[in-house]
């Protein structure tokens, strides 16, 4: 086995390269949440059995390969690598290979469900990828023509919710669509096998477009999770006969049961969010009632995600019953703290403090999350009284969340302690600076009105007194 060795490292990226017999060198660049160690680089499996010679590039952090730190490493990279050069990589290593292409003299390009960009005001998604941008460190940082190898295919799914607005940013720009229907994020999956790759590769330097689509057809017609796709699509969209055949298909490939009734279960969800939002209420509850059958109920783990799905939707009764299922066999504080979450939101306020309290029972030492959620729960009950301690409880573990802060401060001024709630103010501020959910508190307590409401009924009358003959002078100086 040919020598892996380091041959650039900076704050950004670690870069290997691996020599091989192949023409040409792969430059691979890792994924979202690959990082360097043992002269791991993103597709070493398949390198080392096709004996490639490699250039792997990885993140130390979700960077999105910055441009600086791209330019530092194109001169050790191009000493490294054969004239011949394909770019390959996946999601935020498929941005890497369109983005950097120029830079590094790649003459080819293979990027899968590649983003365009991740500048939130330029294309936002679900997925939270934008939640990664930092203006001084990806400054124009969206792929233009100028940045494309010389031939780059992008292989995605323009219907997917996430990877298709990049799909279709990207189709502006000089580059070969191999458009991958119903495959979501998955695309790596139909490349996995070392032979597929290396029939890929080679059509990739043929520039053989058609080639590429017809090898994914392929490919995915012998596939259990294309069958698990389209049948969840089918399911989301009604198509009960079809979803029913096209499982029995991914369950025949391989697929497990187990997996499909989940999935299963979560396309009901989703296709009766769909039935809800075009106004379909009885279907939309059938809907629900069939994923709620479909769960498995020896699964904690799926209990949670499913039931934390139904919140989403705003279905808080269906969630109480995954929670309470959850619980069951687990007396978990994430379940506990769930289940009391989606009480509360059911209008159950009373009965959502049993969980709470329980969950604080339950949490590991240090956890703030669980404290923090009693108080709030308290404080939205009307008890200030009993939510302070448990607030301050949670502040005293993670003096950071600015929420808590927040429903502190309201629950000392509702128990008649304005002054400490001034004192709380300050300590708040220091802890999370410019939190905009403090500085709007800080104006609103400067108010008069605001002390007058915290006062004893005595006391509160007397100010009121005083208050209404101030502004009563006010008007007569104007």
């Amino acid at each position: 086995m040919a020598a892996t060795r380091i041959i650039h490292e900076d704050a950004e990226i670690q870069v290997l390269a691996r020599p091989g017999s192949s023409a040409f060198t792969l430059v691979t660049f890792a994924g979202l949440t690959d990082r360097p160690g043992n002269d791991f680089f993103w597709g070493r499996t398949a390198v080392e059995k096709l004996d490639l010679d490699c250039i792997g590039i990885v993140p130390w952090r979700e960077n999105w390969y910055p441009v600086e730190s791209m330019a530092r490493a194109a001169a050790a990279i191009a000493a490294a690598a054969k004239p011949l050069r394909i770019g390959y990589g996946f999601s935020m290593g498929g941005y890497g290979v369109l983005k950097h292409g120029r830079r590094l003299g790649l003459t080819h390009a293979l990027a899968l469900s590649p983003q365009a960009t991740i500048d939130p005001t330029e294309i936002c998604t679900s997925i939270g990828w934008h939640l990664h941008y930092q203006p001084a460190l990806h400054a124009k940082m969206r792929v233009v023509a100028a940045d494309l190898a010389p031939w780059a295919a992008v292989l995605a799914d323009p219907w997917d919710g996430d990877d298709g607005p990049h799909m279709q940013a990207l189709s502006a720009l000089p580059v070969q669509r191999v458009v991958a229907p119903f495959l979501g994020h998955w695309t790596p999956h139909f490349l996995s096998r070392t032979d597929v790759l290396r029939r890929m590769l080679d059509l990739v330097l043929a520039q053989d477009a058609p080639g590429l689509r017809r090898v994914l057809r392929a490919q995915r017609r012998n596939s259990a999770l294309w069958s698990r796709r389209l049948a969840v699509a089918a399911r989301e969209r009604g198509h009960h006969a079809l979803a029913d055949r096209l499982w029995q298909d991914a369950l025949v490939r391989g697929f497990r049961q187990s997996w499909a009734a989940r999935d299963d279960a979560l396309a009901e969800f989703a296709r009766c969010r769909r039935l809800r939002a075009a106004g379909r209420l009885e279907e939309a509850a059938q809907a629900l009632e069939r994923g709620l059958l479909r769960i498995p109920r020896d699964d904690v783990d799926f209990l949670l995600q499913a039931a934390g799905v139904l919140m989403t939707q705003r279905e808080p009764e269906a969630a109480i019953s995954l929670y309470e299922a959850a619980v069951a066999l687990k007396e978990d504080s994430v379940a506990l703290h769930g289940l009391s979450h989606a009480l509360t939101t059911a209008g159950r306020g009373e009965e959502a403090l049993d969980p709470a309290r329980r969950a604080v029972a339950a949490a590991p030492p240090g956890n703030a999350a669980a404290l923090a959620w009693l108080g709030q729960l308290l404080a939205h009950l009307g008890r200030p009284a009993e939510a302070i301690p448990a607030l301050r409880a949670a502040l005293e573990r993670d003096a950071t969340l600015a929420a808590t802060h927040r429903t502190l401060i309201h629950a000392l001024v509702a128990n008649g302690q304005p002054d400490e709630a001034r004192v709380w103010l300050k300590i708040a501020r220091m802890a999370c600076p410019g939190e905009p959910l403090l500085e709007e508190l800080a104006q609103r307590l400067r108010s008069p009105a605001v002390v007058v409401a915290a006062l004893r009924p005595a006391a509160r009358r007397s100010w009121v007194r005083i208050l209404m003959r101030w502004r009563s002078w006010r008007r007569s100086q104007a």
